[in-house]
């Protein structure tokens, strides 16, 4: 992850928020352990809950901590310390947060001009063709990592708008 930082031209030391006077905002949503709720680590200050600022490559590797296959991620803010397991449980296509986070940040009267989700590929039917233990957490790991969810429901409730 700092490899790849660096060869964007940023110190692998860099914070999130140091880019907050240049006006650029972006977030990634990692889940502490501890209880699965989603946090998201901004690069830009909110009123409340605003998170840590961490380095830009602890929140890089918070967000695609997963279990059994990339390790978890210890952020420390403090006297306060979290463990992350990525971002992918659940909010794999974090598009519903982005609109919750552009109205918290822009107002409810703001519109988004335009929301494009590069996806994480399609899941495909499922199907459980044996009741064994393995059978099992496998369909479970990719009902949790199911990104079409959000999709559909978005364009569902969006389904009015005009191209």
């Amino acid at each position: 992850m700092k490899a790849i930082i660096t060869s964007s031209g940023l110190s692998p030391n860099a914070l999130l928020r140091d880019g907050v006077s240049q006006g650029w905002k972006s977030f990634v949503v990692a889940l502490p352990s501890s209880n699965l709720t989603p946090r998201l680590f901004r690069s830009y200050l909110v009123g409340a809950n605003q998170g840590y600022n961490c380095t830009i490559v602890e929140a890089a590797c918070a967000t695609t901590a997963t279990p059994g296959l990339f390790k978890h991620m210890v952020i420390t803010d403090g006297s306060i310390s979290e463990t992350f397991i990525g971002g992918n449980l659940g909010f794999n296509n974090p598009s519903k947060l982005v609109l919750e986070e552009a109205e918290s940040v822009f107002g409810h009267s703001a519109q988004v001009a335009c929301l494009v989700s590069i996806g994480a590929g399609q899941l495909g039917p499922l199907s459980l063709q044996h009741s064994d233990t393995k059978s099992m957490l496998n369909i479970l790991g990719k009902i949790a990592t199911n990104s079409e969810k959000a999709a559909e429901e978005l364009m569902s409730q969006y389904k009015h708008i005009s191209d």
